[in-house]
């Protein structure tokens, strides 16, 4: 039981919280939870969120990337299919010009479905890019992100 002044309170502690009173032992744990809660990379509700992944290459890695993209789009698209990847493609250091083979690719932006930052990681490193150090992973960012318009506006 708090002791506030010389009045005590009683009653179940759910009465006592509801007040806005709390025990030390409540007010550690709640504490507690809290740093737990605000410093996990994960969505706090247990539901899906958008994760931004920006996935910058490694230097002169391009026809090493133009070798294993078969594959990396063959794979990319089925977890795209189940709804985890809801979109994703390369960024350019300048526009395409018509015909340039291979284009001014830089890296790879993609936008994912899921639960939790370490779910996206696990897909990442997982691959073929990944596997054959096409990407810079020191430069790799990843952001929890809401779309507003496209992706899964509205939907989450």
């Amino acid at each position: 039981m708090l002791v506030l002044g010389v009045r005590r309170l009683r009653g179940p502690a759910s009465i006592q919280a509801s007040l806005g009173v709390l025990s030390r032992t409540s007010r550690v744990t709640r504490f507690t939870t809290d740093i737990r809660r605000t410093m996990a990379t994960s969505s706090t509700s247990g539901k899906k969120v958008e994760w931004l992944v920006i996935l910058p290459d490694r230097e002169g890695v391009i026809e090493r990337r133009m070798e294993v993209r078969p594959s990396h789009l063959a794979n990319v698209q089925q977890d795209a299919d189940s709804g985890f990847w809801l979109l994703g493609g390369a960024y350019f250091s300048d526009v395409p010009k018509a015909g340039e083979n291979p284009p001014p690719i830089i890296g790879s932006a993609m936008l994912a479905h899921a639960e939790t930052k370490e779910e996206v990681l696990e897909k990442l490193k997982r691959d073929v890019y990944s596997e054959s150090g096409v990407w810079d992973w020191e430069k790799v960012r990843i952001y929890p992100f809401r779309s507003a318009v496209g992706g899964a506006a509205g939907k989450v």
